[in-house]
């Protein structure tokens, strides 16, 4: 992400997007997302 708001916001969300990763693979594979301020590149 691109800045600190961006990194609350998605960690206040965190357990609902696992949760809806999980239910599209239909099997839980994911526990855990780990988010940082920075680009990919």
């Amino acid at each position: 992400v691109n800045s600190s708001t961006w990194i609350q916001q998605l960690r206040f969300l965190k357990k609902d997007l696992i949760a809806k990763i999980n239910d599209a693979l239909g099997k839980e594979m994911v526990s855990e997302i780990k988010f940082k301020i920075g680009s990919l590149y």
